[in-house]
């Protein structure tokens, strides 16, 4: 066995130890290893973050943040996608016995989709808003690392995932900061909405 693979199985395999041992950690353990805790808290920072702003410049900016953000979500997720259409690699459950408490996931264990989202939008907040970044990015991995200890991902998926979500932060940063008058145009719109 390859030693990346040896050591990805022994850290699974060791971060599993927590799971199976207390109803109270397991039940917070599922709670925050789910597909909706943190999605949702995260989702509810970046719509707080869109309406706020004490002048209209400042929503404004707030709101090229959560552009930016939804843009590197979409890039993150289309870049796990093609991955995914090339490599397929089965998750830690399929490989060694493990405590599970969580759904038993069908698509590939690499790299870790849900990483990549929550960095691509924790990364696009922490580059103009340091604490609100520093919120979600905290968010981003602990649900990535409960991930690992749920025994649905391994480290390396992990930090690929981290990785491709970094990325598309940066490339969404600068494709907004090549298209200006688009984002522009966007809140201009949705103001007359009522909506930004």
């Amino acid at each position: 066995m390859e030693p990346l693979k040896l050591l990805d199985l022994q850290l699974v395999e060791w971060a599993n130890i927590l799971s199976g041992q207390y109803v109270a950690t397991d039940t917070i353990l599922k709670l925050i290893t789910s597909d909706y805790l943190i999605p949702l808290i995260l989702g509810l920072i970046l719509l707080a973050l869109w309406f706020s702003g004490d002048n209209r410049y400042a929503r404004k900016r707030n709101q090229t943040i959560i552009l930016t953000a939804v843009t590197a979500l979409g890039i993150a997720n289309l870049t796990v996608l093609i991955i995914n259409d090339f490599y397929f690699r089965a998750r830690p459950f399929d490989e060694i016995e493990l405590t599970l408490l969580f759904y038993l996931p069908t698509d590939s264990s690499f790299p870790a989709n849900p990483t990549a989202a929550s960095i691509a939008i924790a990364f696009s907040i922490l580059r103009e808003k340091k604490m609100v970044g520093t919120i979600t990015l905290i968010l981003a991995l602990l649900w990535s690392m409960s991930r690992m200890v749920a025994g649905v991902s391994y480290l390396s998926d992990i930090a690929a995932g981290a990785s491709i979500g970094i990325v598309a932060s940066y490339i969404s940063s600068l494709i907004l900061l090549k298209l200006t008058p688009i984002p522009d145009l966007l809140i201009r719109i949705l103001r007359i909405l009522h909506l930004a």
